[in-house]
């Protein structure tokens, strides 16, 4: 219950303009989908607290007279199967029972129109999946066991092996009740895949636990088949294809192979064998073949009949995903609350209808199509209505826009290398973006490798494909033409990555660019066409490099133009041919402008230390620790029961909210992800609560099989040898060098951590460093760890040494307090080092 604008909201309200006493516990929607267009609108939503299936039908009827009295048509009713929407179906004159089934109604307005009822085909599935678990063992019409523990072996097998035979089967599609309201869990279960492993292991490899599985195999079968007649691309092919006349045939054999086979399932009641249909668990066969029937009268009524309104059916438009995804964005709206209250409700309603803001979740579904919200009509139209005008569309120019651009088509032989070069650049970092694993895979190629490419390659360098090349090439044109109109120098602006996507891609619009991808094209519904938006994702990595590159060679020039005129204010360096150069930045001054127009950003010196390499590393030392963490703690796996393992850029993320939490300390981690305030909602647009902390217990920076147990850090050798390395690479000191210790402020528990009584740090690590005297920059460090075998002798003088050590007779002057200050260690000074 909630109280707002004068009016306690949370009560029963079926809009009548009484309202029940009642305390309301759910919300009642209805939903209009669009079966010759794209799009979805809810027209109607009920607070409800229970509801009968006579209540239901009326509002049914009331639904379907005003959707006539605006000419809407509707030719289907999609629900799901409890008890309550069985009698709503028998009220409004069908009949769903198998011995005498009439899936459809008439049309209250017009008797002559069949409105058609269908049973969410996800629902049907994840029931008919818990009747096979359950039950453990049904039998075919001739006689035949169809048993669950074929699929246990074959998971037991796969995992004892440590590879799946070609299918997604795991311990969650067996543990399903942990995860019940999941449909890929069961579609992943009944599928071809699973049924070929299954077929594979008795007639090849002839193991003796699948013996006998064929009427198994050739259930799975079945039901994968009818349930993949769910079409949502008017361009799919095979089974993804839609219901018109070339593929009616083909769909009609499949469902009536499927009711042949529903129909005579049996099973045991505990007293002998019953048709399965004739039991509490007839819910999903009277759905599957409802489905079926009332799929093919569709199609019928729609396609098939004289002066028919449409060319094809797609099928996807009769489920129940589209309702899914709306509760799926109104739980967004309150931070992915379940459990949002009535007001809360509304408000989320009246937002996703009136301009549909509410950004659109995938709940206990995915996302498989473009059915958009149909929100509010614009302002400008109601005016034009009213007046009676048309409107016309003035365009205006922009940033992204370019007219009249020279024409360049000609590319040196030195361009076309360097364009190879970085075409890989390009593919390393989409690959990173693209989860499509056939989109992923038509970015490389080992055919027709550019020769520069095979000089320069040691085992590490992306093969980009020759669709990629050419989109690289492409943008490279378009970069030159506007150079050209601009005087050579780099074009300004924020529609400048825009018009250069906008230009490339009309370029390409022609061209094959991924060829292998044409079959993958159809797999998804037209306006998210894979092909489009893979070119699109390289065009743009390709014209944000280029403007990186392009403000570089700018930046370049102005440091020539200016170095004779800058006096070098710092000491000269040592020269050694031992000794790299580093970054070289010579004077201040440079080095400031260097710093503001290469390394833009706070992120790019971070990643001059933990590289992609590193951090590649790390990922692997902390998925193989993940993996056994799941054994242990089942709270750190993903939704299937397994370890997600953790990416570099989830990794970026992870190290961005540690660093975050350091800066903004609160006194509970859970705080960071509270929904009571912003940062809260800060938080949690990276990662979730329960995945940091997964990640936090997973994490290693050390592969724990090289981890020597006499070394005290040990956990940190790895990363902290890296860091090492980097601080020497990365800077060339001047001529003085400072040694002296660093206190790391902790107060955790460890055996390392030191006290240093009238520091201003007192508790926390103590670390010997030697740095700088100019700058302060952290050359080398060693973390004091102690002494196990009592007081340590000339401790100053071995510190020294060993920090000391990269930079033996190089001429620089090293600076020290009375700490280090010793005749051992002048001693020693004078003996080994000039």
């Amino acid at each position: 219950m909630d109280f707002g604008s004068g009016q306690i909201h949370g009560y029963v309200d079926f809009g009548t303009g009484e309202i029940d006493n009642t305390v309301a516990t759910q919300a009642m929607v209805l939903m209009a989908v669009s079966i010759n267009e794209s799009w979805k609108i809810p027209f109607a939503y009920f607070l409800i607290a229970s509801i009968t299936g006579k209540e239901k039908a009326n509002i049914i009827r009331e639904s379907l007279c005003r959707l006539h009295a605006i000419s809407v048509r509707v030719v289907s009713l999609t629900c799901d199967g409890p008890s309550q929407n069985f009698a709503m179906v028998r009220e409004l004159g069908a009949d769903l029972n198998i011995s005498n089934m009439r899936p459809y109604f008439p049309h209250l307005e017009d008797p002559t129109h069949k409105v058609h009822v269908l049973l969410d085909p996800c629902h049907m599935l994840k029931l008919l999946r818990n009747a096979f678990a359950t039950s453990g063992v049904l039998e075919t019409e001739d006689g035949k066991q169809i048993k669950w523990q074929y699929i246990e072996h074959l998971n037991t097998l796969q995992e004892k092996e440590g590879l799946r035979l070609g299918n997604k089967l795991r311990m969650a599609h067996i543990q399903w009740r942990k995860q019940k309201m999941k449909v890929h869990l069961a579609a992943q279960l009944f599928s071809s895949s699973v049924a070929d492993a299954l077929e594979y292991c008795e007639q090849e490899l002839k193991y003796p636990q699948f013996r006998g599985c064929a009427a198994t195999v050739q259930f799975l079968r079945t039901i994968d088949g009818a349930f993949d007649v769910n079409s949502r691309n008017p361009l799919g092919k095979g089974l993804k294809a839609p219901i018109k006349p070339s593929t009616k045939d083909r769909a009609e054999a499949i469902l009536q192979q499927a009711e042949t086979c529903l129909r005579g399932l049996k099973v045991n009641n505990g007293k002998q064998l019953v048709h399965m249909h004739s039991t509490a668990k007839k819910t999903s066969i009277y759905g599957f073949i409802a489905n079926g029937r009332s799929a093919l009268n569709i199609y019928n009524d729609l396609v098939e009949r004289p002066n028919a309104p449409c060319r094809y059916l797609l099928t996807y438009k009769l489920s129940q995903d589209h309702l899914e995804l709306f509760f799926a964005a109104v739980r967004a709206r309150g931070g992915y609350n379940n459990n949002p209250n009535a007001k809360q409700f509304r408000a989320a309603y009246k937002r996703l209808l009136m301009r549909h803001q509410v950004k659109t979740g995938t709940g206990n579904c995915l996302l498989r199509d473009n059915t958009d919200i149909l929100d509010s009509t614009p302002a400008a139209v109601n005016i034009a209505r009213r007046m009676e005008v048309e409107l016309v569309e003035m365009v205006v120019p922009g940033d992204d826009t370019i007219p009249d651009l020279p024409d360049v088509d000609h590319l040196s032989e030195y361009k076309d290398a360097a364009i190879n070069y970085i075409a890989g650049f390009v593919v390393k970092k989409l690959r990173e973006k693209v989860t499509c694993m056939p989109c992923s895979q038509a970015l490389t190629s080992m055919e027709g490798t550019h020769s520069f490419l095979a000089l320069k390659d040691r085992g590490g360098l992306q093969k980009p494909s020759k669709g990629m090349v050419a989109v690289c090439q492409a943008t490279e044109r378009c970069f030159q033409r506007l150079l050209r109109r601009t005087g050579g120098k780099p074009p300004q602006g924020s529609g400048v990555t825009l018009a250069v996507v906008t230009q490339v891609l009309a370029d390409c619009a022609e061209k094959n660019l991924f060829p292998g991808l044409h079959n993958h094209m159809f797999d998804t519904c037209a306006e998210a066409n894979h092909v489009h938006i893979l070119g699109m994702h390289c065009v743009e990595e390709d014209a944000l490099d280029a403007e990186l590159l392009q403000a570089q060679v700018q930046t370049e020039e102005l440091e020539e133009e200016e170095d004779d005129e800058m006096d070098c204010d710092l000491e000269p360096r040592p020269a050694s041919e031992g000794r790299p150069l580093g970054l070289d930045l010579g004077s201040v001054r440079r080095a400031v402008r260097f710093t503001t127009s290469v390394m833009l950003r706070e992120i790019d010196f971070f990643m001059l230390f933990f590289t992609q390499a590193i951090v590649a590393d790390i990922c692997g030392f902390t998925n193989r620790q993940g993996w056994e963490l799941v054994l242990n703690r089942a709270s750190y796996a993903g939704v299937e029961g397994v370890w997600n393992e953790v990416t570099p850029d989830e990794f970026y993320r992870f190290m961005g909210l540690l660093i975050y939490m350091g800066f903004h300390v609160l006194p509970d981690m859970h705080r960071y992800w509270g929904t009571k305030s912003l940062q809260g909602s800060w938080a949690r647009s990276f990662m979730s609560r329960d995945r940091f902390k997964a990640l936090l217990a997973a994490l290693h920076v050390v592969d724990p099989a090289t981890e020597d147990n006499q070394d005290r850090l040990k956990k940190l050798r790895y990363l902290m040898d890296h860091l090492k390395q980097k601080c020497q690479e990365l800077f060339q000191p001047n001529q003085n060098l400072a040694i002296d210790e660093r206190m790391v402020k902790s107060k955790g528990r460890s055996g390392l951590k030191q006290f240093m009584k009238g520091k201003p740090t007192r508790w926390g690590f103590k670390l010997w460093v030697i740095a700088t005297s100019d700058s302060g920059y952290t050359l080398d460090f060693n973390v004091y760890t102690g002494s196990r075998d009592g007081r340590v002798t000339d401790l100053a003088t071995k510190v020294v040494e060993a920090l000391i050590q990269p930079y033996k007779d190089q001429g620089y002057n090293l600076w020290i307090d009375n700490f280090y200050t010793s005749p051992a260690l002048g001693a020693t000074l004078a003996t080994n080092w000039d």
